[in-house]
């Protein structure tokens, strides 16, 4: 049992983003303050450079998260001593991984669904599945259990971290239940129907990335602007978490976003006001490293959408989704 210093509490913001390949998300990582970005691909590592350039922000740390073992290694770094340089150590090869003396101030989960995925592969190391009376290959009685225990566990632990967090994770769209009870349900992928409520409840602010085109075109190639965006609030089917002082539909700057959280009247000043309902302003989302160029053309679009509630909804779903 500990006291909770609410002041160093509220200066953290966790959230978890989500949404189809190609609509921003890994730029959304990259524009945190100071990020140490943990990728589950590396074939990504050139999209995170080009962010970087597009954005004007430094090259952030990025690791490549390959086990289990590696979120554990770079999780006891997080939460050690801040007085001492950042160093993540391989408590399995005995050796240091990387080290740096000026800390990271967010640390992105590029993505949580590729994370819940090693630690299913871990478990099924230690416990390997067995030919089922179809043939089929069958988990043990405890793999459902083990994995909600060591996905908590990992959530958990980077919920705790001492500094911001930034959870992205493919968008799911599948029917829940059968028949007349059968139920539409949007939400973060996760391999456990449990495990997306959570990561809710591990965060301040749940949203889902869209691409809309705007009525402006370039002078170049006479093709409308893309703007790229974040809905956090939206239709009842979708894992969405508003968080005051946070629009219904969102910039995709998470350090603008930190900014405003923190009450940075001379940020948010500069920002258009968007009301709830104008989180329904989406048509259909793209790539994540064509983001609109021009910021206020952005600006501009979000304080005047045009698109319907249903149009919104299609923006983050209409692509292939995931098996149920």
């Amino acid at each position: 049992m500990k006291q909770i210093n609410l002041n160093t509490e509220a200066k953290y913001l966790k959230a978890l983003i989500y949404g189809r390949p190609g609509t921003g998300k890994t730029s959304f990582g990259v524009s945190a303050p100071r990020p140490l970005i943990l990728l589950s691909e590396g074939h990504a590592a050139p999209h995170i450079r080009d962010a970087a350039r597009r954005l004007g922000r430094p090259d952030p740390i990025v690791l490549t998260m390959d086990t289990a073992d590696d979120y554990r290694d770079v999780l006891r770094a997080l939460h050690g001593s801040k007085d001492k340089p950042f160093v993540v150590r391989s408590k399995q090869e005995q050796c240091v991984v990387f080290q740096t003396d000026v800390w990271p101030e967010t640390v992105v989960l590029d993505s949580v669904t590729d994370a819940m995925q090693v630690l299913i592969d871990e478990i099924r190391i230690q416990s390997p599945q067995k030919d089922g009376k179809d043939g089929l290959p069958v988990d043990s009685e405890r793999f459902w259990g083990a994995l909600t225990d060591r996905a908590t566990g990992l959530i958990r632990g980077f919920r705790d971290a001492p500094m911001h967090v930034l959870f992205l994770a493919l968008l799911d769209d599948r029917m829940i239940g059968e028949g007349p009870e059968a139920s539409r349900w949007v939400g973060p992928q996760m391999p456990m129907r449990k495990l997306p409520g959570a990561l809710q409840a591990a965060v301040n602010v749940v949203g889902v990335t869209f691409r809309d085109k705007t009525g402006e075109k370039d002078e170049k190639t006479g093709e409308r602007v893309l703007e790229y965006g974040i809905n956090t609030s939206g239709p009842n089917f979708m894992e969405l978490k508003p968080f005051p002082p946070l629009r219904a539909k969102e910039t995709t700057d998470f350090t603008d976003w930190v900014r405003r959280v923190h009450g940075d009247a001379a940020v948010a000043s500069t920002l258009p006001q968007v009301a709830a309902q104008d989180a329904q302003g989406a048509e259909a989302p793209g790539d994540a490293d064509a983001a609109t160029k021009d910021p206020t053309k952005r600006q501009k679009r979000a304080a005047a959408p045009d698109a319907t509630a249903d149009t919104a909804t299609d923006s983050a779903t209409d692509s292939e989704a995931p098996a149920a």
